[in-house]
């Protein structure tokens, strides 16, 4: 059968020529048709098995625009996963930057009310200077 199929394009060359044989004229089909008919009737194939088996698999450009495709479709891919990370890597930084600032404010509500109390104990009776540092620390 594979030799068969090898035989095509050979009797596609040794086809006879219409009565005006020129360069620019086609073969004669009707004789190409039955040559075909009589082929299939011996391997038994159908017309798209037939054509299938003839048909090259993949021309140049097909070969190279799937290979493109391809890579596009890595890339995105990649893409999608980078994406991903990023958007992880955002909300951890919010969660960090959230976490610092609860963290700042319990330190500076620990440090005026160590300084508050330093300072009591220090004068008790000057609450407005007392206010003053707070202030000043508040600026810092």
């Amino acid at each position: 059968m594979a030799f068969l199929l090898k035989m095509v394009p050979l009797l596609l060359l040794l086809l006879p020529l219409s009565s005006e044989a020129s360069i620019k004229s086609k073969p004669d089909l009707s004789h190409l048709k039955t040559v075909v008919c009589e082929l299939l009737d011996k391997t038994n194939m159908t017309v798209g098995e037939f054509k299938m088996k003839c048909k090259p698999l993949m021309t140049e450009k097909e070969f190279k625009l799937k290979e493109i495709d391809k890579k596009i479709s890595r890339m995105k891919k990649q893409t999608r996963k980078l994406q991903r990370k990023i958007k992880a890597n955002k909300d951890l930084l919010k969660t960090n930057k959230r976490i610092y600032k609860s963290n700042m404010a319990a330190t500076n509500r620990t440090k005026h009310e160590g300084l508050a109390a330093d300072l009591h104990e220090e004068d008790p009776a000057s609450q407005t200077s007392t206010r003053r540092l707070l202030h000043r620390e508040d600026r810092k």
